[in-house]
């Protein structure tokens, strides 16, 4: 079983080598490290090429790209590369536990049915310092490895791509096929995930493999950073949503997708589709009797945040935007 490695860099010369090396010095040795820079200004790709002259890591390369195109559609270009049986995906600023590959890998050993896997993760601060508690994503108390559906990942997906690993089949489906843009809302995250559930089976591992660092350039942690209520205005907004619902729509649209879902997969879609419509809607109009009436479609809400509170933020926080309505935290 051959293992890669798809590392998107920019502009990332302070931590890049702490994870370049978590990589090399896992308890099996990985076959090939893809590390796509997207146009850095900084040092990254001198100090990438320094380590991989330093190691004699052959099957270690750098593409760079010719124009900037954002970290979701990098990640894309660096898995494109990829020519082994299991892609981990590796974000240039975290580190890796030394027995993340090897865990892994016999979870696919001995489950044929997954397609792709994802594990707990622990932050820590720009020293590598531990904040807050370990975060788990399997809660089943009976067993290592729990299962996700497709549906979990209708509306949104909370599962972050640094701990994603997935086989060559989702990477040969997003090559022929292609992915939605992501780049102002999911990611790319959410796509390998979708596509990890409907190909096969998405496994959670019950592990904390991976120190997830927090700082102020991070791409996809805004969120964990934010210092208002609300961390983008109406406009930021209507764009998120946007690309979300085209996401969705690029599901239905895609034959070879389609194909792969039962007709209650296919209807609950459909069902999220409108749902984004209606709140696209009520930003657009700042019609109360449109928020009033989302109010009904709770569960939709629920479905996008995962969580009753969530929820209840998420349908606030539609309020909140349309109005223009922040305070800080």
């Amino acid at each position: 079983m051959k293992i890669s490695v798809a590392l998107a860099s920019y502009n990332g010369e302070k931590y890049i080598i702490e994870q370049l090396e978590s990589i090399r010095k896992q308890s099996i040795p990985v076959d090939e490290v893809i590390i796509n820079d997207d146009c850095s200004t900084d040092q990254t790709v001198s100090l990438t090429k320094d380590f991989i002259s330093k190691y004699d890591l052959v099957n270690w390369k750098v593409f760079i790209n010719k124009l900037n195109l954002g970290f979701s559609k990098n990640f894309h270009e660096a898995v494109k590369q990829t020519t082994g049986d299991l892609i981990f995906l590796a974000d240039q600023d975290d580190i890796w536990f030394l027995n993340k590959v090897e865990t892994i890998q016999k979870n696919f050993i001995i489950n044929k049915e997954l397609k792709a896997v994802a594990t707990g993760q622990i932050f820590v601060d720009t020293i590598g310092r531990v904040i807050g508690k370990p975060k788990n994503v399997n809660n089943n108390k009976n067993s290592k490895l729990s299962y996700l559906p497709f549906e979990f990942f209708i509306g949104s997906s909370t599962i972050p791509g640094c701990t994603l690993c997935f086989t060559k089949e989702v990477k040969i489906f997003l090559n022929k096929f292609g992915a939605p843009d992501l780049s102002k809302s999911f990611g790319h995250d959410w796509y390998y995930c979708v596509l990890g559930a409907v190909l096969g089976r998405f496994g959670l591992i019950d592990d904390i493999l991976i120190k997830r660092r927090i700082h102020e350039n991070n791409a996809s942690k805004v969120s964990i950073r934010k210092t208002t209520v609300l961390s983008v205005n109406a406009e930021r907004r209507k764009s998120y949503l946007t690309e979300i619902l085209l996401a969705h729509q690029f599901l239905l649209e895609n034959n070879n997708f389609i194909s792969q879902l039962n007709d209650k997969e296919i209807v609950k879609v459909k069902q999220m589709l409108s749902f984004f419509k209606k709140r696209l809607h009520f930003l657009n109009s700042r019609n109360l009797f449109v928020w009033i009436c989302l109010g009904f479609s709770y569960f939709k809400y629920y479905q996008c945040s995962k969580s009753f509170k969530g929820a209840i933020q998420l349908y606030l926080a539609d309020f909140f935007y349309t109005y223009n309505i922040n305070w800080n935290t």
